[in-house]
């Protein structure tokens, strides 16, 4: 059994593999990600007042119990791409792009606040289903909608998965648009909350794993020219 068991760990975690490392890099995301999720919820549940941002096209999305389930693949693909990262330095960079996404996502939920109007009434009838679907609506507040904290998690780690493994990143892209279907069918988000979402993720993604390898102008010189250019105390030369 112990052979079997080892055998196994070497499968999935190689010997060498650091573990902790990348779970102190996690956990404290975690924290600030879930902490100021459901923090903002809170405080969005008693605002005076909220933004409309639904289309014409929300009201033609079918409600479909059943999608909950591509609904939880998000968690999925944060596992992946903690497993899967190649080294401790592109987990790092995913860490800096899921915090830029986080603060960014913050600062819309409390600078425009949306409440889900649509959600449909629904009644247990003692089937999974309804019952995952129920604590979800329990879970999380019909609020912090705007963009989709949802969608942008799940695609920013199909573009970072695709930054290091092709067939990886296409498999999390699949995943991820079937949380996109699930979000809009399960009557959690409108079509502008997954279209802002999209965005953010993918600013996120390219502040991190784009912007950083593009090289980068020496402002020093750039400034001071321009200050003995127009300055009229400025030493000239």
């Amino acid at each position: 059994m112990r052979g079997f068991l080892g055998r196994t760990r070497e499968v999935f975690l190689p010997k060498g593999y650091p573990f902790f490392q990348r779970l102190m890099i996690l956990l404290p995301l975690l924290g600030l990600y879930f902490g100021g999720y459901f923090g903002l919820g809170q405080f969005n549940l008693h605002r005076r007042y909220y933004y409309d941002v639904s289309l014409r096209i929300d009201s033609m999305i079918p409600f479909i119990p059943e999608l909950i389930y591509p609904y939880l693949l998000v968690i999925a693909l944060v596992a992946i791409l903690y497993v899967a990262a190649p080294d401790l330095p592109t987990l790092k960079k995913a860490a800096k792009a899921i915090l830029a996404l986080a603060l960014i996502h913050f600062v819309f939920f409390a600078l425009v606040p949306v409440k889900a109007m649509h959600r449909p009434m629904v009644v247990a009838d003692g089937t999974w289903t309804k019952e995952i679907l129920l604590f979800f609506y329990w879970l999380d507040a019909p609020v912090n909608l705007f963009p989709s904290m949802h969608i942008g998690m799940s695609f920013l780690v199909a573009w970072i998965c695709g930054s290091f493994n092709r067939t990886l990143g296409i498999i999390c892209r699949i995943l991820a648009s079937a949380v996109l279907v699930s979000v809009l069918c399960v009557k959690q988000h409108y079509v502008a909350d997954v279209m802002a979402g999209l965005v953010v993720g993918y600013f996120s993604y390219w502040f991190a794993f784009v912007y950083e390898r593009q090289p980068q102008p020496d402002w020093v010189p750039i400034v001071l020219e321009a200050l003995r250019r127009y300055s009229p105390r400025w030493p000239k030369r």
